[in-house]
């Protein structure tokens, strides 16, 4: 049983998630309460179906649309029928190029033309400063728009897997003016829902959000959320989730995600809303500080102010307990930010003004400026990995993301803590020695050898043929660096994102040639290739 052993021994050896799902382990405690396993019925048994509806009605009530329909696949079957539904063969959609996979699988299943919308950019301010993909701008949808009258709808993604927020509100209303429907993948943004003192909670025509990401609920959990019955088709709707869904959901999955919504809405009421609503989390009840975005609490090991204002050493976190999730992901983003540049030399957080965007504070982008450090988030995710039991969401070549989701407890934050230490420290030419990793950082920066993994190119491509013709093109594969100039017949992604690098029908350039040779020599993981005889290969249209 070799997932079964491997999980043991995870488990075992300490694991210290700062990465999906949003429970981290701990927050669905009715199943070690409870015998699931009596629970696992099928969903048209009894009064079950009743009860299903009854459910979906609250929580579509919660946010604040008219209908709300419960996925087992992820925001990926969400997305998916969003384009099943609403596109037909040709339609054309623009959308961002920061789409998550599961588009272009919508895209090849509807059969609709992309144009891609271009994703702005935070400028670096120095030669080793990256520049910093943000999301879409509502001028760019506007020029969309008007430069193709004949689209049929808008794809965003907002938040970004980064966690940065477009203007949806000032998109939604462009789309109005223009009469074009507006599909939002929302699914890093459910617990803006919840806390929109982080930000509104973008909402489409049709909008899908994640469960499982950022509340405590089981993988795979998801909503797809409709704004007005009256403008959709419900059977047909529901025919089309049937098709992407599948046939026999699992009743646990369902309760988990009744129990996550139950439980956030517990923890906000708990903190004590304010006039704001369910969203006005005002101070944590057990000692967090006054500090708003700032405000670092009591903390158990002797961080924070006491009443006597001395500030005594960082050692810990809030004594806040499971009631106060708005306020407790606050103090561990700042507690973060502030470990980073005490810690780490050379490293920067993703944080502050954005230029009409803004960042969320339960995901944290941490950048490594390998062009200075020489170090990638890769390496850093190996080396908080098997030296710390620190396991971040997803890391990338200029790197690495934290999810907090105000399930993390002291220790995890304490392992966090002295793994950049450490890493701090080896930086420094001291510090922690980790055995095993596939990339030693350190025999790197004793070479000077710089470390050069480009960005990730949000560039838009040159789309030869349409995603469904060349999926069902006939194709060859083709060794990746001898790839310039042919059109791509499948989707590469590294993972995570789940950003494709190439979409079917694209034509292959150097710069993501370049980009996923790199990429794969400093051990990322890259779907859609194959390996074979130490050499990589892509599949193209023949």
């Amino acid at each position: 049983m070799d997932i079964y052993n491997y999980l043991r021994g995870l488990i075992k050896d300490g694991h210290h998630s700062f990465h999906t799902p949003g429970h981290k382990g701990k927050g669905i405690d009715f199943l070690s309460r409870e015998f699931p396993l009596s629970w696992d019925i099928p969903d048209d048994q009894a009064e079950i179906p009743f009860h299903i509806s009854e459910s979906q009605k609250k929580t579509a009530s919660l946010f604040g649309v008219d209908l709300a329909y419960y996925l087992v696949g992820g925001s990926s079957a969400g997305v998916k029928s969003m384009f099943l539904y609403y596109f037909c063969p040709g339609d054309k959609v623009l959308i961002a190029r920061n789409l998550h996979k599961s588009a272009v699988a919508g895209m090849i299943y509807s059969g609709v033309e992309p144009i891609y919308l271009p994703v702005e950019f935070h400028k670096g301010q120095a030669d080793w400063d990256e520049d910093i993909p943000l999301n879409i701008s509502p001028s760019a949808v506007k020029r969309g728009i008007k430069e193709n009258p004949d689209c049929k709808g808008v794809f965003i993604t907002t938040p970004s897997c980064y966690g940065i927020n477009c203007d949806i509100n000032e998109i939604y209303s462009i789309c109005k003016r223009y009469e074009k429907v507006l599909l939002v993948d929302s699914a890093w943004g459910t617990l803006m829902n919840f806390c929109p003192g982080f930000a509104p909670f973008p909402l489409g025509d049709m909008t899908v959000c994640s469960i499982h990401k950022t509340l405590p609920s089981l993988s795979g959990t998801a909503l797809l959320l409709v704004k007005d019955r009256d403008k959709v088709d419900r059977e047909r709707l529901e025919e089309v989730i049937g098709m992407i869904e599948t046939t026999s959901p699992n009743m646990i999955f369902y309760s988990s995600i009744e129990w996550g919504i139950e439980k956030i809405l517990k923890q906000v009421q708990d903190d004590g809303v304010g006039e704001g609503g369910r969203g006005g989390v005002e101070k944590e009840k057990d000692g967090v500080g006054e500090g708003g975005r700032d405000g670092v609490g009591k903390e158990k090991n002797g961080g924070g102010k006491e009443k006597d204002g001395e500030e005594k050493e960082k050692d810990g976190v809030g004594e806040g307990g499971r009631d106060g999730v708005g306020e407790r992901i606050l103090t561990y983003n700042k507690y973060i930010r502030d470990m980073i540049e005490e810690s780490v030399p050379g490293f920067s957080c993703l944080w502050g003004d954005l230029g009409g965007f803004s960042s969320l504070p339960y995901l944290i982008r941490i950048f490594t400026h390998p062009q200075r450090t020489g170090i990638s988030g890769y390496e850093v995710r190996d080396y908080l990995n098997k030296g710390f039991g620190v396991y971040p969401e997803m890391a990338d070549g200029v790197s690495f993301t934290l999810l907090l989701t105000g399930w993390e407890e002291d220790e995890d934050i304490k392992r966090l803590k002295e793994g950049l230490k450490e890493l701090g420290e080896r930086m420094r030419g001291k510090g922690k020695e980790i055995k095993g990793l596939k990339n030693g950082f350190e025999d790197e920066r004793k070479s000077d050898k710089v470390f050069a993994v480009p960005p990730f190119p949000y560039s838009v491509p040159m789309m030869s043929v349409s995603p469904r013709t060349a999926f069902f093109s006939p194709c060859r594969w083709v060794e990746v660096e001898k790839g310039e100039g042919t059109v791509s017949a499948g989707t590469v992604t590294p993972y995570p994102p789940g950003i494709p690098l190439l979409i079917p029908g694209e034509a292959v350039s150097m710069e993501v040639m370049d980009y996923i040779l790199k990429i794969f020599e400093k051990g990322g993981l890259i779907k859609g290739l194959k390996e074979a005889e130490g050499k990589l290969f892509m599949r193209v249209t023949a």
